[in-house]
């Protein structure tokens, strides 16, 4: 699993690539909360690059949502692979972080 985190003023963009399974999600928990550790976080979760989610992954999306929420900030994913869209959806993560098609989509929703 690696994540690239790109600034953008007060959005941040995670790309997340390989795998998010109990092995990786751990540190992934600790590196996307280091993102939102600030008053009204916005972050987008750019899928485009994950291979896998498991339900430890799905646990840390989950960590990273409240804390988000908890500060008063948004949260998006954008550009999943089918595989990746159905566990979300029949998982209902859809109602806890909204998807978009692509970071673009995200961004103009996370703006808003």
């Amino acid at each position: 699993m690696k994540i690239g985190i790109i600034q953008e003023g007060l959005l941040t963009v995670a790309t997340l690539s390989g795998r998010l399974d109990s092995a990786t999600s751990t540190p992934a928990l600790t590196e996307l909360m280091a993102c939102v550790d600030r008053p009204d976080p916005r972050l987008i979760l750019d899928a485009e690059s994950l291979e896998y989610v498991s339900s430890a992954g799905l646990r840390t999306l989950l960590g990273v949502a409240k804390k988000i929420r908890a500060s008063g900030g948004k949260i998006a994913i954008a550009a999943m692979k089918e595989q990746i869209r159905e566990i979300y959806e029949i998982s209902g993560f859809h109602s806890i972080i909204p998807p978009y098609p692509d970071v673009a989509a995200a961004r103009t929703a996370l703006d808003g």
